[in-house]
């Protein structure tokens, strides 16, 4: 779980690159992220030889070391803050919508509009991440490791009783990445506004959290008000290495099998009734989790929508008041949105 600032703790930080393949300067401006420090697996792969034999071990020439077409993978976890979390829905969905007025700007992401660009022409949405590493010793100074042409390939989004929006998102690279590199002179801004300090969002501001039944045409027949106790929307998608570059790389990323779950618990009542007998019918559901009013551009806000179906049968703990924990996936073409307001004007 993310803790709060140590000048002797690593931490994490994205810049918003203009052109692929052209990371973000070592003094250049970065946003720190509100999560743990990452580990990175992939820099490198290797190679076991046939080697000659009459020894107990391999040759060093037995054991091949190659970094070429390597793409590195890692995990952001961490709270989610309104004034960072549109930066990493971007890098997954690959498409947005700015609106808003002035100092209001909200952002839309949607699986009916979530595109997959040429990423070699400089489309699509992509970051430069570094992971830093302070000098306890010297304060202000830190090496880092730095990561370039970063999206995303699986996001979670989840919130329970008791504790923040939580977000996950697993990430790939190209490139082994570099070390050593001073970033000492670089421009961290942390992830604050004024309106909402660090942006972050308490399961108990919750405004609604419902559910339409809908007909096998998507027409919503009834809704009904969800007693809430955990929510949690996920998709993923496969991204893939797509040609050699001519320089021990590759040209492009291709982003193919884009799926999608979510996972509700709620409390047993008349509501979660309707839901089983929606399941059993075999009918689409629509889930909605706003926090601040419908559509309405304040700073603050957040609207969640899934679209899906139900695809097992409802489970029921007891943790003092039964529970009815729902499971489905994402179908559809507008099988998920999201949209927020954070007054950040990125131009987009």
């Amino acid at each position: 779980m993310y803790t709060n600032y140590d000048p002797t703790r690593r931490f994490v930080a994205i810049a918003e690159q203009s052109q692929f393949g052209v990371p973000i300067s070592n003094s250049g401006s970065y946003l720190k992220l509100l999560c743990d420090p990452i580990e990175v697996t992939g820099r490198a792969k290797t190679f076991e030889v046939p080697d000659v034999g009459g020894h107990d071990f391999p040759s060093d020439d037995a054991m091949q070391v190659s970094a070429s077409g390597s793409m590195p993978t890692f995990t952001l976890t961490g709270p989610a803050s309104i004034y960072t979390l549109h930066q990493l829905l971007y890098a997954f969905w690959q498409q947005v919508v700015q609106c808003g007025d002035t100092g209001k700007e909200s952002y839309w992401f949607s699986a009916a509009s979530g595109s997959k660009p040429d990423f070699s022409a400089d489309e699509g949405h992509y970051l430069t991440v570094l992971n830093v590493f302070p000098d306890p010793s010297n304060e202000g100074q830190h090496l880092s490791h730095k990561y370039a042409d970063c999206i995303s390939n699986s996001m979670k989004l989840s919130i329970a009783a008791d504790e923040l929006l939580q977000g996950e998102f697993g990430m790939v690279a190209r490139g082994a990445g570099t070390t050593n590199n001073d970033t000492s002179v670089a421009t961290f801004t942390e992830p604050q506004g004024a309106t909402n300090n660090l942006g972050l969002i308490d399961f108990w501001d919750i405004t609604d959290a419902s559910i339409n039944f809908e007909t096998a045409g998507g027409a919503p027949s009834t809704s009904a008000d969800l007693i809430l106790n955990k929510i949690e929307f996920g998709a993923t998608q496969d991204v893939l290495r797509q040609g050699p570059n001519g320089k021990h790389s590759f040209v492009n990323y291709g982003i193919l099998n884009r799926a999608g779950t979510f996972s509700i618990e709620i409390k047993k009542d008349a509501a979660a009734e309707s839901v089983i007998s929606q399941y059993v019918s075999g009918q689409p559901v629509r889930v909605f989790l706003r926090l601040g009013a419908k559509h309405v551009p304040e700073v603050g806000n957040l609207a969640i929508e899934c679209h899906g179906k139900l695809t097992a049968d409802p489970t029921f703990p007891d943790n003092g008041e039964i529970g009815c924990v729902l499971t489905g996936k994402f179908t559809g073409t507008d099988c998920f949105t999201v949209r927020l307001c954070n007054g950040k004007d990125e131009s987009w």
